[in-house]
């Protein structure tokens, strides 16, 4: 790829004008801003290489290269770089210089960008943050230390998103908070008997309150993301018609954020990451009160996962098309729990076994994913018609269009509970079962010793 030259730095692919460095942008970052981590400014020395008639064979170019970011004191100072300028009809003296430089002068060949070495100088590297969980555990540490290296490692996340979140960069901020926040609550549930108990209740009652201040804005969010498929999924002539349902969504998206960005900037938010940080960062008991604290860390996690998972197929096996919703999002509860509890423990197991584990899961994840989306969408909807009326801004035609969505929304709820049996079956299979069954089910207890039965005294006859 060529560079190109913007006329003000890019937020978003489509201020890079049009061409393959676009796309190529676009696809890889879909709905992420593009945001500047690190600028660099280089000062070029021109030295020219003569021949003996004086003429110039070569030139180098010398450049002193510095970089800055925020949150840097002052700025840093790279390697500097020696680039070489060919001049036509001498290859063969641009030839002769490179191998110098090379192997005389021992000068290593630099990449072709600055990038890497940028961001190495600032401490960052290409792909450094991921929502994604890779959490390095030992199966024979204590438990305790374990669950801290979880929880450390979602509050690292937490946090690197709440600046994007409160300046509403892009949704994926507030999304990737809300996972964290999410996954926090469940190993705070999931992983018992290793904190203090009141200490973990206390926390969770805290990030539920997070979870609960940062849902309203989420909320509108997807909605928002989802409206272009809203409208293209109504008639044609109903379109135009939900103009004012997305005034709607803008609007109050405005109110909650702004309302969010206050709880961001609350003492009680404030204190929770405080609290949290210097429990987790605080020395390990040496005899924690927590009964599963110094257990090891896989015995725990296999309990822990194969536990789930029966809980996962007692509860899909006692599903039947009758079956009221609430138990479907039970299920959709047990598995995101089971999930969850997987890629936490993922690194105590091997990773081609674990994967067509995970798959098969999604695919059921999936499937009581949009049951459960679905049936809330349609139920948010009537909300936002009622508080339209209210307002005084749900035209006629409005409320038939958003009647008729609502209509789509739940034919689509529909399909997706006429799935489910298929999607559980293909989970609930043998070779899914044997496997969970020989990565995670934990061994027999050992039988106790039992006396030999009271007989004679030695040498005396039975």
């Amino acid at each position: 790829l060529t560079s190109v030259r913007c006329e003000r730095l890019p937020a978003w692919p489509d201020d890079i004008p049009p061409g393959e460095l676009r796309a190529r942008v676009a696809a890889l970052v879909a709905m992420r801003i593009l945001l500047p981590l690190v600028r660099t400014h280089s000062r070029a020395h021109l030295i020219r290489v003569l021949n003996e008639d004086q003429k110039t064979v070569v030139r180098l170019r010398v450049e002193e290269v510095q970089c800055e970011a925020e949150g840097l004191d002052e700025p840093r100072t790279l390697l500097p770089r020696v680039r070489l300028l060919p001049v036509r009809g001498y290859d063969a003296d641009l030839t002769e210089v490179a191998r110098i430089l090379r192997e005389d002068f021992e000068l290593p060949e630099a990449p072709r960008g600055l990038l890497v070495e940028a961001l190495a100088a600032i401490g960052r590297e290409p792909g450094d943050y991921s929502s994604k969980l890779d959490i390095r555990l030992h199966g024979r540490r204590r438990a305790d230390a374990s669950a801290r290296r979880i929880f450390a490692c979602l509050l690292d996340t937490l946090e690197r998103n709440i600046a994007g979140t409160r300046t509403n960069l892009d949704t994926e901020f507030l999304h990737d908070l809300r996972v964290a926040t999410r996954r926090t609550r469940a190993a705070l549930t999931q992983i018992k008997g290793v904190l203090p108990a009141a200490l973990q209740q206390d926390f969770k009652e805290r990030f539920g309150w997070l979870g609960q201040a940062t849902g309203p804005t989420r909320d509108l969010d997807v909605f928002l993301l989802e409206f272009p498929g809203y409208r293209d999924a109504l008639p044609a002539p109903l379109r135009e018609h939900l103009a004012p349902l997305h005034d709607y969504l803008v609007r109050h998206q405005q109110q909650e954020q702004r309302a969010l960005r206050r709880k961001l900037d609350s003492p009680q938010f404030r204190a929770l990451l405080k609290d949290w940080r210097e429990y987790l960062e605080s020395e390990l008991p040496a005899a924690p009160e927590a009964p599963a604290a110094l257990r090891p860390t896989q015995e725990l996690a296999s309990e822990r996962i194969w536990r789930m998972f029966r809980r996962v197929l007692r509860e899909g096996r006692a599903i039947n098309p009758a079956s009221p919703h609430a138990e479907l999002h039970e299920l959709r509860k047990s598995s995101k729990k089971l999930r969850y509890l997987i890629e936490f423990f993922q690194a105590l197991y091997p990773a081609e076994e674990l994967k067509p584990l995970l798959k098969s899961l999604k695919v059921l994840m999936e499937n009581l994913g949009q049951f459960q989306d679905f049936e809330v969408q349609a139920g948010k909807l009537q909300s936002f018609a009622a508080d339209m009326q209210i307002e005084g801004n749900a035209p006629l035609p409005t409320l038939l269009a958003m009647g008729a969505l609502i209509g789509a929304v739940l034919q689509h709820q529909e399909r997706a509970r006429a799935k489910f049996q298929a999607c559980f079956e293909d989970f609930d299979t043998h070779a899914n079962r044997a496997a969970y069954r020989r990565l995670f089910r934990p061994p027999p207890p050992e039988d106790p010793p039992v006396d030999p039965p009271a007989g004679p005294p030695v040498g005396e006859p039975a």
